[in-house]
């Protein structure tokens, strides 16, 4: 069931009690080779609608809120001899979840969020006898958000929020306070904004306590603009029980600097420019002393300068380049506290363009290529995207994106904090995705998304990581190879039969498959797609309005 309230002119009540999830669109899955999660968009539209309040300092990532279970990955080091996995389910089930939120006359922002998981289970089977028994993966969990903010003159504004994430039983308790600002002078000409927070963990015998701060000055209007600022996330910050950060342990320096022109001029609409530069280094080192070689703990520099115009006819261009002119220093690829590895320095570039989108025929082309100072090694990348409106009824998206990195390192697995196997890979990826939007009349309308996602890893050799972060001989030999494929479809009928009113009919589709081997091309690839394990479903959904003042009345 779902309820939405106004509980006056400024807010809104929402609530969801034992959601199904089950129409929202299939997530753009790929192979993750990287030390970092991947973060996927928020589709489910109870967590897109009256949101804009909880994201504040960027502590509120909704896809924690039901998704994967706390102890997911340990199912199969429970596993007892001669068990296997029959099911162990992917996401948690909300009991419900409650939101309220709104704006004062005075400008005062208010939000508050709340939302139940229930226990989930794995369930694993004995091949020879048959039993059956259950794992445990989620606790009972409670999610908990709460956020002020206040709007002020000359868009200037100051927030609080606070995310709290408890557990029933043994599993850790995670709570997290953080502000976010933004001042601007009386002309919006010159301003300064930053965020902070504090991160703790609660375990039963200790707390983490982690922190991060960000500050920045700079101009903010006119042709000529500039900004310089400053970041700490400490090594023990950690907001993603809640909220999302790919990696902390880093202290940043940053500027900018860029000049616009809004107004046309000859054969242009309007054209700008600038340079970013960003110098990091760790902010604290974990790994044991004789690990650390060099005194200065610098990760990396780069710089980065663009352009871009749009004409009197609609063409939008842009180019960019970002070059490494040092070797930077790895400290996450390895996945060992205070190891690292070298990256070479590289030079990547960009162009893209864009037709006017206005037309019944529009096109976007991207191009995007690094070289690096190390032989062999490059990087390649080419996205087309042709949009065709044939009638206010019809439009047709089709995207296609390559990308080969030919001499790519990267880890493979390690054999203890002194024994870390890299590897040398050439890496191929294929994305086709297809999106149609028909509409019947103003009532009635059909959406169908089709993506495919392919990948295929080939190694060439295998080598030893030293400690000076170079990579040395190895006897590793095991084929490390792999095949991804995604395939999704999700087709959505909508029909409004009634004022606020819907009828959804949902097909959706899933091949997901991950080979290890990488002996096809593409179109062999194809061929054999369907001998992937494959999942279809088939659901309607009716959202009936009723309007509780009318009913009262």
């Amino acid at each position: 069931m779902d309820v939405r309230y106004g509980i006056s002119d400024a807010f809104t009540l929402d609530m969801t009690l034992i959601p199904d999830f089950g129409q929202v669109r299939s997530d753009n899955e790929v192979l993750n080779l990287s030390p970092f999660e991947v973060r996927f968009d928020e589709n489910r539209q109870f967590f897109t609608e009256g949101t804009e309040l909880f994201g504040k300092a960027n502590l509120f990532y909704s896809r924690r809120v039901g998704g994967r279970p706390f102890y997911y990955g340990e199912v199969s080091s429970q596993l007892q001899e001669g068990e296997e996995i029959v099911e162990n389910p992917r996401e948690s089930q909300l009991y419900n979840a409650t939101k309220i939120s709104g704006r004062t006359a005075k400008g005062a922002g208010l939000g508050f969020f709340n939302a139940i998981a229930g226990n989930e289970y794995a369930v694993v089977r004995n091949a020879e006898t048959g039993n059956e028994r259950r794992i445990k993966t989620n606790p009972l969990t409670n999610y908990n958000v709460m956020v002020v903010d206040q709007n002020f003159n000359n868009n200037s504004y100051f927030s609080l929020i606070n995310t709290n994430v408890w557990r029933s039983g043994d599993a850790y308790d995670a709570n997290v306070t953080g502000t976010e600002f933004s001042f601007n002078d009386k002309n919006n000409r010159y301003g300064i904004r930053g965020n902070a927070a504090v991160s703790q963990k609660y375990f039963s015998n200790q707390t983490d306590l982690g922190h991060k701060y960000f500050l920045e000055v700079g101009k903010r209007s006119g042709h000529v603009l500039w900004e310089v600022g400053y970041n700490v996330e400490s090594y023990d910050y950690d907001p993603n029980d809640l909220g999302f950060i790919n990696n902390n342990n880093e202290r940043t320096w940053r500027g900018v600097v860029e000049y616009n022109q809004y107004q046309p001029f000859g054969a242009w609409n309007r054209m700008g420019g600038g340079l970013f530069t960003r110098l990091s280094f760790l902010d604290k080192f974990t790994g044991a002393p004789e690990l650390q070689v060099r005194d200065n703990l610098f990760t990396s520099y780069g710089i980065n300068l663009w352009w871009w115009a749009q004409t009197t006819e609609y063409l939008r261009l842009n180019f960019w380049t970002y070059f490494q002119p040092v070797e930077a220093f790895d400290y996450f690829e390895p996945r060992v506290d205070g190891r690292f590895y070298r990256i070479p320095k590289f030079i990547n570039s960009g162009f893209n363009f864009s037709t006017d989108s206005r037309k019944q025929l529009s096109l976007q082309f991207a191009v995007r290529y690094l070289a690096s100072d190390q032989q062999g090694k490059y990087h390649l990348a080419i996205n087309l995207e042709p949009s065709l409106r044939l009638s206010d009824k019809f439009s047709l998206r089709y995207i296609v994106d390559v990308e080969t990195r030919q001499a790519d390192e990267g880890y493979v697995t390690d054999f203890g904090p002194h024994d870390i196997i890299f590897g040398r890979r050439d890496v191929l990826n294929v994305l086709n995705l297809v999106v149609c939007n028909y509409a019947f009349n103003r009532e009635m309308n059909l959406n169908f998304r089709l993506r495919h996602n392919w990948t295929r890893v080939r190694y060439d050799s295998f080598h030893h990581l030293a400690s000076n972060g170079t990579l040395g001989p190895s006897e590793y030999d095991n084929n490390e190879d792999l095949n991804f494929n995604a395939f999704t479809i999700d087709a959505v009928y909508r029909w409004r039969f009634a004022p606020g009113s819907d009828m959804f009919i949902v097909w959706k589709n899933n091949i997901f498959g991950l080979q290890e081997h990488s002996d096809f091309n593409f179109w062999q690839n194809a061929d054999q797609l369907l001998d992937n394990p494959m999942s279809n479903s088939l659901s309607v959904k009716v959202l009936y309005y009723l309007d509780y003042a009318r009913l009262r009345a």
